[in-house]
């Protein structure tokens, strides 16, 4: 059993190892504690891809960044990331061209409202033509 165990990596000050994040309830088995170390003992999270690289590069350990990029010791990189990332993108594109497409429907709705006042408002003003028309002609016809 001593021998299954081996050393934890030392965790980089900008890194946060997963053993800090997955813990055992007190009345584990100490049989997986030893486990929890053999599998997250070289996992850390890191905050980008660039650190990533860096950290997996110089202290041989596995990072997964905050867009869920994977970068193995040795900076081998895995595309789990990069389509999370793509995805979020194309999502991301999406709503803004949701949102760019409902400002541009209340935009027409509102030139079709602004259409509707003027043309009331043309059709009042012809009235309005109409009715001074007829009275200068009455007015005429009582001189």
């Amino acid at each position: 059993m001593e021998q299954m165990r081996k050393p934890v990596k030392q965790v980089p000050a900008n890194s946060k190892s997963l053993l800090e994040i997955v813990s055992l309830t007190p009345n584990a088995d100490p049989r997986l504690q030893i486990l929890l170390q053999n599998i997250f003992g070289k996992v850390v999270l890191v905050r980008d891809y660039d650190e990533a690289m860096k950290v997996a590069k110089q202290n041989n350990l596995t990072c997964i960044t905050a867009d869920l990029d994977v970068v193995y010791a040795g900076a081998f990189i895995s595309k789990v990331g990069h389509y999370n990332r793509a995805q979020m993108d194309k999502f991301l594109v999406y709503q803004q061209l949701v949102k760019v497409k409902a400002e541009i429907d209340g935009m027409v709705h509102k030139m079709k409202e602004i259409q509707a006042d003027r043309d009331k408002n043309d059709i009042s003003d012809l009235e309005a033509f109409r009715d001074l028309q007829r009275a200068e002609a009455t007015l005429s016809q009582l001189r």
